[in-house]
């Protein structure tokens, strides 16, 4: 789910002219029939992740890692201490995003920057309500390495707010139940 779809809100369109290379925009036409969307609507995806999110993750400091060396960072660190990292992971910038995005650390708060987060491949994030409770599925493709260190990381992330859902975790995904 991109940023603008997950809004469910009609916005305002205003028309601008811009001047861009023949070569990008040949790809954001590839990419938007890849796609099957509007040359349209990929430009504002790309710009609203760029003004919301990528100068966001530039400022925390963020590095872009390849999954491979990802799970190649996984691989070498034992299990008990992926369980441990998880609440180190999920304090400091994760704090600091939620200041920054939403002007408060509350649960609305905490489900905004998963959103956010899974925005950018690191899980695909999907949200439902099961016998009168909220369910949040995560699904990754990292191993169950990432379902240890995701499932200590969401209750430590929730654990901020007072929240402390029940977590199962699988070989590549990881339910929150609150």
């Amino acid at each position: 789910m991109t940023f603008p779809e997950s809004e469910d809100v009609r916005r305002k369109s205003l028309s601008g002219h811009f001047r861009i290379w023949e070569d990008v925009f040949n790809s954001l036409e590839d990419e938007a029939k890849r796609k099957n969307v509007s040359l349209n609507t990929l430009v504002n995806q790309v710009l609203s992740a760029h003004t919301r999110d990528g100068v966001l993750w530039e400022e925390m400091g963020s590095v872009r890692l390849t999954k491979d060396a990802y799970r190649a960072f996984l691989s070498r660190i034992h299990d008990d201490e992926l369980e441990e990292l998880g609440p180190v992971l999920a304090h400091g910038t994760p704090s600091a995003m939620m200041l920054a995005r939403k002007g408060s650390i509350d649960l609305d708060a905490v489900l905004d920057h998963l959103r956010f987060r899974s925005r950018f491949g690191w899980f695909s994030m999907q949200e439902s309500q099961k016998n009168g409770r909220d369910t949040i599925s995560f699904i990754h493709d990292f191993g169950p390495r990432e379902s240890i260190l995701l499932g200590a990381y969401l209750a430590s992330l929730f654990g901020t707010v007072g929240v402390h859902p029940k977590i199962t975790t699988t070989n590549s995904s990881v339910m929150v139940v609150y």
